[in-house]
């Protein structure tokens, strides 16, 4: 009976002990989840507050990094201030819930906060523009008072959660390890859900208030449990007083931490630079869109969190620093090897999440590895944990804090991308020296295989240097066609030869060329339709070919603002820019939509020079709120004048940017330019030509020379003739309105274009749509002139105007020919080049393309016959009249082929192909002595054409030969 007895009592024992631990266990994957879900509040958060402070600050370098530098100081502050708090208390998990519902409450709250601080900037912004240091005083301060509560408040929760959660001596790592990968995972999570679904979906408020909704679940979980002593609380209590008292002997020594520190200080200065580093090399090998953000940080966040994952199973036992040493050696080196690999290498990797994965997931993965180690090498006592984490994350958060503005401010603009990696990894490789030796000096038989592995680790890094990449420069092209590069604060600017024509680009996307093009329609459309403008403001300056034009025109004042300041000394450096020195010019390095919104210049026109909506920021100019504030900027007859460039939009986004427009200026036309059309409103009065400014165009010299150009074709349909200039206007207010329908507005708090332009493909050709839909609703041009125009004029008008609609159709049909040129079916190419050529068969370029294309077919004859088509729409193009030269050569007709290799020798003479062509001509001319020296400059400037070498070869043997 006893034994009976007793077996039953163990059982029963064991049952209510294994029930107990159950519920424990349970418990604990809750209070886990609730920390799961934190983190994911968090990042939903902080990507909603980044876009809302970028809508006052700007979008500028400077401004997002003094948010973010203070939403991390907040972190950190947090972290520090916890961890110390938090060892005093037994009750954690119930402080944990008070801090959710406060985070909650203020996170609704922060909207409104936004308000007010835009309020407020907007009374400082002129006294800014005079006191710089003033102003980042201010809006640091600003900024201060939004975000650094909430950052604090959510730099708090981690040591909370150590003082409940760990509970072991011999488990430190392990249990760090568990809610420090809980947590990330959850910001991952939080940052995937804002940045692809919520934000698109449901605009950035109500994000907000999920968020905030997340919280309060929490912490109602939180509540409940602490409060109800549902999780064991008695050796938190008993263990304060207790655990604090040995302290001293239970932590590493003072000299110890305070390496350690520097240590982690350090590895978080180079982990967060190697972000910013890491964001500007994708920029060479992807289209940066709005996706590009949430892309980079869900897969750090990632690899942090599997880093930390896997340290759960490892450092409770091995818990070395020379381990973390390794660690960063590791990371460093493999980073600078990532990123000196040869431009082929990453080329080839194609450009959807493989960049970002063979990039950022390794060197994330060490890091998040590295946390629970630290933690572990820094106590020894798990009641202590709480501020060991606290202090620890504070400094590796202020160690981010400043790599971020170091590369940000100095090493980029300053140093450049390369110099950059180099230093970050070095000082990646001597942190990690110093940890190997650290560990050597603590261990009785010396440090030589600590020696060892910072010697190997040195000369890995030099060895890394051979690998001979050259950052930007082996992204940009042929270096040969590279002209000039500059890495300014925000964007990578550089220079290149296209054909004869020099362009510039802003992270390889094209912002204007050195020749005269549609961007010059932007200021002489609305200088004609304005009756008097004095005051005008230019949003992105390119390459100065709209900003020029106004100062064309009688105007007082010309404002021209960029956001990126390395732009107006590197366009000066490559262009032509006298224009600059005008005395009427100002030039401001500023965001344009902070600009607007906060001087209080009022404008008779002010021109948007955005194009390429998918770039990040680039939304924000077509949204009710900036329109709204355009108005105020403009005088009361003033004019705005924007770019709509169809490539991309679908028909939806082209109807919500029209409807917004005409929100705000119901009174607005649009004018062709090309695929980049011109939406121009009105504060007040309906938009009318005026007679006499339009006699403008034969009366101003000027002007006159200045629009001896054509959108396509030839001399008769340069623009300076009234009937040409006039078969731009498309539709008026009326047929606006048809278009756009009952189409939505674009608004600030909704960012749908950032989403939908990003998710643009620019090989659907969705303008060919965007084209027809215009064609359908087109205005009469005796709705806007001001005048009397014949029944012929008005003929002649609405002739142009189709064959206007009709090249926009060829164009998308040119973009697929050069698309396919790669390709060998040379019949396919031909038939789309027949397609453009049947919308519009004076297509300068259509022209050029089919004759290149029988040059490629080795039909000469028919080359000469399409090129001499191109050179009457274009006498003066190059590349057309060289291949011309070429064409009649190939034919036989050597003389001809003189004549036009000659004209562009006088204006290229070291074009390769052109002394190419005329040494041979000359040469089939019997006039080899002659040829001779053609052919041999041909070949000392490309000695790898065969062609040249040859004839070179034979030209001089005959020479010798007959002087013999």
């Amino acid at each position: 009976m006893c034994g009976e007895y007793n077996s039953l009592s163990c059982y029963s024992l064991f049952l209510m002990e294994y029930t107990v631990m159950s519920r424990f266990n349970q418990l604990n994957l809750i209070v886990l989840l609730c920390f799961f879900v934190s983190g994911a509040a968090g990042l939903i958060y902080q990507i909603c507050w980044i876009r809302s402070a970028a809508l006052i600050f700007g979008s500028t370098t400077f401004a997002l990094s003094t948010v973010l530098a203070v939403f991390f100081a907040g972190m950190a502050a947090g972290s520090y201030l916890s961890g110390h708090f938090s060892k005093h208390t037994a009750k954690p998990l119930l402080w944990y819930a008070v801090i959710e519902t406060v985070l909650a409450v203020y996170a609704l709250s922060t909207p409104y906060l936004f308000d007010f601080v835009n309020y407020s900037y907007h009374m400082v912004f002129e006294i800014m523009q005079f006191q710089p240091n003033l102003g980042i005083a201010l809006r640091l301060v600003l900024v201060l008072f939004v975000l650094f509560i909430p950052a604090l408040l959510l730099g708090a929760t981690l040591p909370l959660f150590c003082r409940q959660m760990v509970t072991s001596n011999h488990r430190i790592a392990s249990e760090i390890g568990v809610l420090y990968t809980v947590n990330t995972f959850g910001a991952a999570v939080g940052c995937v859900l804002a940045g692809f679904v919520l934000i698109p979906k449901i605009g950035v408020s109500d994000s907000i208030a999920v968020g905030a909704m997340l919280n309060i679940t929490v912490a109602l979980i939180a509540w409940y449990i602490a409060s109800n002593g549902l999780l064991n609380t008695s050796a938190l209590t008993k263990s304060v007083t207790d655990a604090i008292d040995k302290q001293p002997s239970t932590n590493k020594s003072h000299q110890s931490l305070n390496l350690m520190t520097v240590l982690f200080f350090f590895s978080g200065l180079v982990a967060i630079g190697n972000e910013i580093l890491w964001t500007r090399f994708l920029g060479l090998l992807i289209r940066n869109t709005i996706y590009t953000y949430t892309i980079t940080l869900s897969v750090v966040l990632v690899g942090i969190a599997l880093g930390s994952l896997v340290a759960v199973r490892i450092f409770d036992k091995y818990p070395h620093i020379k381990i973390f040493g390794y660690f960063q050696i590791t990371s460093a080196l493999l980073n600078m090897a990532f990123m000196l690999s040869p431009a082929e290498y990453w080329l080839r990797l194609g450009t959807g999440l493989i960049p970002f994965i063979t990039l950022m997931l390794i060197p994330a993965f060490i890091s998040g590895l590295c946390f629970p180690l630290m933690m572990r090498l820094v106590t020894s006592d798990a009641q202590l944990s709480s501020a060991s984490v606290g202090s620890m994350t504070a400094y590796n958060i202020l160690g981010g804090v400043l790599g971020s503005l170091l590369v940000g401010f100095w090493v980029l603009p300053h140093l450049g991308l390369q110099i950059g990696v180099l230093l970050l990894s070095m000082i990646g490789v001597i942190c990690g020296c110093f940890a190997l030796i650290k560990d050597g000096i603590e261990k009785e038989t010396g440090f030589s295989f600590q020696w060892t592995v910072i010697s190997i680790a040195l000369v890995g890094w030099f060895a890394l240097l051979m690998l001979g990449s050259r950052l930007p420069d082996d992204y940009l092209g042929p270096q040969n066609l590279l002209v000039d590069y500059q890495e300014g604060y925000g964007s990578l600017l550089s220079v290149h030869w296209q054909g004869e024509t020099k362009i510039l680009q802003s992270d390889r996307l094209w912002q204007g060329a050195d020749v005269k093009n549609h961007q010059v329609m932007a200021a002489h459309v609305p200088m004609i339709l304005h009756t008097d403008p004095k005051q005008v403001l230019v949003v992105g300056l390119g390459v100065g070919q709209t900003a020029s034009r106004f100062l064309m025109y009688d105007i007082n004042h010309l404002d021209i603002v960029d956001i990126e300041p390395a732009l107006f000394p590197f366009v000066k450096r490559n262009f032509d820019t006298d224009w600059m020195d005008d005395q009427r010019v100002n030039l401001l390095a500023e965001d344009g939509r902070l600009y607007v919104n906060h001087t209080s210049n009022q404008y008779d026109v002010i021109s948007i020079e955005v194009g390429q909506v998918f770039r990040p920021g680039t939304d924000v100019f077509y949204t009710l709120e900036f329109y709204q504030q355009t108005r105020q900027r403009l005088n009361d007859d003033g004019l705005i004048v924007q770019f709509v460039p169809l490539a991309f939009f679908g028909k939806q986004q082209l109807r919500s940017v029209l409807a917004t427009f005409q929100a705000v200026f119901p009174e607005s036309i649009l004018w062709y330019n090309t695929q980049e059309m011109l939406l121009i409103g009105s504060v007040e009065s309906p938009i009318k030509i005026k007679p006499h400014r339009l006699a403008l165009l034969q009366s101003n010299d000027t002007i006159k020379a200045d629009l001896q150009y054509s959108y396509w074709g030839g001399q008769k349909h340069w623009l300076n003739q009234r009937k040409i200039f006039l078969a731009g206007y498309m539709a008026g207010s009326r047929d606006i309105e048809q278009i756009s329908g009952a189409a939505p507005v674009y608004i600030d708090n909704h960012p749908v274009l950032a989403y939908a332009a990003s998710e643009s493909d620019l090989l659907d050709r969705s303008e060919r749509q965007l084209t027809e839909l215009l064609a359908e609703n087109l205005s009469s041009v005796a709705e806007v002139y001001d005048g009397d125009l014949s029944d012929d004029m008005l003929t002649m008008i609405e002739h142009q105007r189709d064959n206007n609609i009709n090249n926009l159709l060829a164009e998308t049909y040119l973009a697929d020919g050069v698309a396919a040129e790669s390709t060998t079916d040379s019949q396919q190419i031909l038939g789309i080049i027949n397609k453009a050529l049947a919308f519009n068969p004076e297509n300068f370029m259509a022209n050029r393309m089919k004759a290149t294309l029988f040059m490629r077919l080795k039909q000469p004859k028919k080359a000469v016959t399409w090129f001499r088509k191109a050179l009457e729409l274009n006498p003066d193009n190059v590349i057309a009249r060289r291949g011309l030269a070429l064409a009649y050569l190939q034919s036989g007709h050597a003389y001809d082929a003189l004549i036009h290799a000659k004209k562009v020798f006088n204006n290229r003479p070291n074009d390769a192909i052109v002394l190419r062509t005329i040494g041979l001509a000359l040469a089939a001319s019997n006039r080899i002595k002659e040829a001779v020296p053609y052919l041999q400059k041909s070949v000392e400037i490309d000695p790898d054409n065969s062609i040249a070498v040859n004839a070179l070869h034979l030209a001089r043997k005959f020479v010798a030969t007959n002087l013999h």
